[in-house]
Formats: structure tokens, C-alpha cells, sequence
């Protein structure tokens, strides 16, 4: 992966490029889009155009699609679809009282799965500025039995696993404990593409649907599109190649607007403002965001 910028270090830290060793590197930019219609606009663009070449199996044998092919109606072999669909996530992102965690730019949330156990992911850095929209985070996944987060769950392997959990561990200290403060129920579209048939550089495009909800009852509405590099054997930086994917989608479709932040965000940042007191940060439990309004749906792929 190609280095991240550390100019404005002061005001990023700690940088995703720091904790390289540790889990993976997620190399995105987002774009927010106003309706759901005007995501779906985007989304059969980018099956429709012939600009972008979509793999047909693993082995990307094969850039562009044949047009008289029904691709929604492929089964094959392929294990790695070129469209899929999945069912409603149900997010929680965790903090301390004073947002501590979100302040050092480290994201923590639990995802249940239909196993009973939860997927928790913790995310470090962002690095992303409005002259340079990559979104840059070390990414470390790990499945718990509890609704309790859990630092230490992190990947005994990966090097840099102590400073992770010190750096979790310093940035709420003095805080005291994490609890569930922003939840998001949406559901994701997804698919892969060589730019301009390029095989050495695969991008995964992602359109997320859903409703998300604070525990003082702000919500707000996600549509939003990733664009995550997921291969690139070229010379050009992931930054290079985002941003030239990004200017692409900016002059088809010139309502969408680039987002730096994470998704929780919004919650997050409408917390700050309300400045939540002991008591009620005491009440706080999962039931909180049981009357999440209902968010629109993809069909099922």
C-alpha cells in the first residue's frame, strides 16, 4: 500500500500508516449521494457503462462483460459474484461518556451475526482531508461471544497488537467505561472493477442504504458509496487511483459529495454538542435503539 500523507500530523494522529503491521489497510473514499434514487442512478451506471470492466470469476480471466449475457441471472462457479446483496447490518459503535475513543480516531463497534456472536471491528486512524478524501484505517476484525467489546481480542500475531490496545486503552483512560452510543441498520450492494479495463488494479464499489440513530434520538439517513482499492500491482499511488475514480463518478453525477468521516460520525458529533451528563450516559443499554426507523431496502441478490 502506498504511504500516507502526514502532513497536518498534529490533528490526524494517530495515522493508520503507524499500526501497517496490524490487521489490514482500508484505502477508501466515500461519496454521499441526496436519494436513494440517485444511488441506484449510480449504481446501474456503473454496470451500464462499458468504462468499467467487471471481472467475471476469481481469477479476473475476463475484463468486460459479453452484452448478451443476463448477469443478474448467473450462478457458475464463481465464488466471488459480480453483484452481491446483503441482508441488514445491525451496527453498534461504542465510546466512552466524553467520546474519548472518537476523538483519537479509533472506532469500535460490534456487529451480531446469525451465529450469536458478535463481529467486532476496530478501526484506527482516517488521515482523509478535503484536498485529500483517502480514507486510510488499520482494520482489525475478531468474533467475541459477548456485547462487550473486547481490546485485547486482536490478533496475537499481528506486531503492533500491544500499541493498538495501549493506544485504545491511554485514549479512555480516565473516561471510564464504553458503552453502545451510535447504531446503524443498513444493507450493502457491492461489485468489483478494473478502471478502464486495467488488470492490475481491482476497486471494490459498495452502496449503503440504512438509518442510523444516536441514543439521544438524532438520526439521519445513510446513502453512501465506497470506493475501496482492493489490488493494485501498478506505480500509481491508491490515493492517485481513488481520486481519479472519484472525479470520474463528481462530473456524471455532480450531486454527490464527498465525505472524510466515518459513518457514525453524525451521532458522535451531535453528542459533543448535547454534552452528555453521568446519569444519562449511565442509562444507556443496547434497548436504546430499539425504535431505529425502518430504512429503505435493496432486493436480496
Amino acid at each position: 500500500m502506498s504511504p500516507h500523507s502526514r502532513s497536518d500530523q498534529a490533528d490526524r494522529q494517530p495515522l493508520a500508516s503507524e499500526f501497517a503491521s496490524a490487521g489490514f489497510i482500508e484505502d477508501e473514499v466515500k461519496l454521499d449521494a441526496p436519494t436513494k434514487k440517485y444511488l441506484d442512478a449510480v449504481w446501474r451506471h456503473a454496470i451500464d457503462d462499458k468504462k468499467y470492466y467487471h471481472p467475471s470469476n476469481n481469477n479476473h480471466t475476463m475484463d468486460q462483460r459479453p452484452d448478451n449475457v443476463n448477469w443478474d441471472d448467473v450462478d457458475g462457479d464463481d465464488p466471488d459474484p459480480y453483484q452481491e446483496t446483503t441482508k441488514y447490518r445491525y451496527r453498534y459503535y461504542f465510546d466512552t461518556r466524553l467520546l474519548s475513543l472518537f476523538n483519537s480516531k479509533a472506532e469500535v463497534r460490534l456487529e451480531q451475526k446469525k451465529s450469536g456472536e458478535y463481529k467486532q471491528v476496530i478501526k484506527i486512524g482516517n488521515g482523509a482531508t478535503a484536498d485529500s478524501p483517502m480514507m486510510g484505517r488499520a482494520e482489525h476484525p475478531a468474533m467475541i461471544r459477548k456485547f462487550k467489546p473486547s481490546f485485547t481480542a486482536i490478533n496475537r500475531k499481528e506486531d503492533s497488537r500491544k500499541k493498538v490496545i495501549a493506544l485504545l486503552n491511554d485514549a479512555k483512560k480516565g473516561s471510564g467505561p464504553i458503552k453502545p452510543l451510535v447504531a446503524i441498520r443498513s444493507q450493502r450492494r457491492k461489485m468489483e472493477y478494473h478502471p478502464a479495463g486495467n488488470r492490475d488494479i481491482t476497486i471494490e464499489m459498495a452502496c449503503d442504504i440504512g438509518k442510523a440513530m444516536n441514543v439521544a434520538g438524532f438520526n439521519w439517513n445513510v446513502r453512501q458509496i465506497e470506493l475501496e482499492i482492493k489490488e493494485n500491482n501498478t506505480d500509481r499511488s491508491n490515493a492517485e487511483v481513488l481520486a481519479e475514480e472519484l472525479a470520474k463518478l463528481k462530473t456524471k453525477f455532480g450531486e454527490l459529495e464527498v465525505n472524510t468521516e466515518s459513518k457514525p460520525t453524525p451521532g458522535f458529533q451531535d453528542l459533543i454538542a448535547r454534552k452528555m451528563s453521568e446519569k444519562a450516559f449511565r442509562r444507556v443499554n443496547k434497548k436504546e435503539f430499539e425504535q431505529m426507523p425502518k430504512p429503505p431496502q435493496y432486493k436480496a441478490s
